[in-house]
């Protein structure tokens, strides 16, 4: 797509952004060479770093010149390159502390627009994920301190969501890392299961649930009357794989034990499995899927492992 818009504008201005960026400055370096058609990335976390290109753009004398404001200097929490090829950054990494200072782009009516459309709303309670597993780029020292939105706030944004949705749509999606694991997670969950009292709002959840805490897990599923399930997401029961992508503190045979309690409360669950992680084998991954059938687990997700980098770097050589 930025190659496109390159080709049709030189001075079009591309953005991504995500945190599927290398760490250090020698790879970064080597990403944006091979990309020449991105003209920023906002790596981690993106609010600051891109409310400062836009206003760095506004500052421009014209459009024509808005290409050459921004890549004459560094811009905070942004990586980019002057015309001559040469990487330039500022605090590139830096995290938001305060959640809040983020304006809600709820209710702040920025989103109302959106609430008669197919799409469905999406909240977030907190940023961070403290596991490092090595398949995962959520996993990266970066991003391991765990940010949370006040309750307030997360209640704002509930109601308010709530008090508008069409009675057509039913679902809500959360896009924290470790639902269900943080004692004020069971804060969230009550104020969810008032939402769903006053206006039959969700009837069913998406999220990831936490690796650790079970107990506290299955205490906020099921204050939610039946619209989450419990997701127990093993990658392998494995011990060597689970070392190898540094997953080793995670209690699987915790998780599988409180299959039959989380029956018992007549919830749902579901599970994941990553086929050709590191020390995989066929063997040892066909006893994973027989573990989760022992635990009856209701819905088994095998999704392939892909080392992307790789994957990209011969598609293009074989295009060549």
């Amino acid at each position: 797509m930025f190659r496109i818009a390159k080709n049709a504008n030189p001075d079009i201005v591309t953005v991504s952004g995500g945190p599927n960026f290398p760490t250090d400055i020698a790879s970064q370096e080597l990403f944006m060479s091979e990309h020449p058609e991105i003209t920023l990335y906002v790596p981690i976390e993106g609010e600051i770093g891109f409310s400062n290109i836009i206003e760095k753009a506004l500052h421009a004398e014209s459009k024509q010149k808005i290409l050459e404001t921004i890549l004459k200097e560094p811009i905070e929490g942004c990586v980019s390159k002057k015309r001559e090829g040469i990487l330039q950054y500022l605090n590139p990494v830096a995290r938001i502390k305060k959640l809040d200072d983020i304006p809600s782009p709820y209710t702040t009516g920025l989103l109302d627009k959106f609430f008669n459309s197919e799409l469905n709303p999406m909240i977030q309670t907190n940023r961070g994920c403290p596991f490092s597993c090595s398949f995962c780029v959520d996993g990266n020292d970066n991003v391991q301190q765990v940010n949370h939105f006040t309750i307030q706030r997360v209640r704002d944004e509930l109601n308010y969501i709530g008090m508008r949705i069409s009675e057509n749509k039913n679902l809500l999606y959360i896009s924290d890392l470790n639902f269900g694991m943080y004692p004020k997670d069971i804060e969230v969950c009550d104020i969810i299961a008032q939402i769903q009292k006053d206006y039959s709002y969700p009837k069913r959840i998406i999220v990831s649930t936490g690796k650790n805490k079970k107990e506290r897990i299955i205490d906020a599923i099921k204050r939610l009357n039946g619209a989450l399930r419990f997701l127990i997401v093993v990658q392998s029961t494995n011990n060597t794989v689970l070392k190898n992508i540094q997953r080793d503190n995670i209690s699987i045979d915790h998780m599988m034990a409180l299959a039959p309690a989380i029956r018992k409360e007549n919830l749902r669950t579901s599970s994941e499995v990553i086929v050709g992680l590191p020390g995989d084998t066929y063997e040892s991954n066909v006893n994973t899927i027989r573990d989760l059938l022992k635990a009856q687990i209701d819905d088994l997700q095998v999704y392939t492992f892909n080392i992307i980098w790789m994957a990209y770097n011969f598609t293009r050589n074989c295009e060549k």
